[in-house]
């Protein structure tokens, strides 16, 4: 899908298609997680970000507990 900007005072609007967030479950009233590499804009519900965040600190700790020794033996 294509879309432009449009301006709106000093701010610019996307566009998007109804069917589109309708199939992802957004509305005039989800609140979105915006990020950039620099390169591209990505969007993503906030509750699933705060999801994401709080599966890769599990992982991490999971395997800091369980591997946290041999890696610092590793980096000595």
């Amino acid at each position: 899908m294509v879309c432009k900007f449009t301006k709106n005072g000093e701010t610019f609007t996307l566009k998007l298609d109804r069917a589109m967030l309708d199939r992802l479950g957004i509305d005039e009233n989800t609140e979105l997680e915006v990020r950039t590499d620099g390169r591209a804009i990505t969007f993503e519900p906030a509750e699933d970000a705060a999801k994401r965040s709080a599966d890769l600190d599990r992982i991490l700790k999971d395997t800091n507990d369980r591997y946290g020794e041999v890696l610092k033996r590793l980096a000595e």
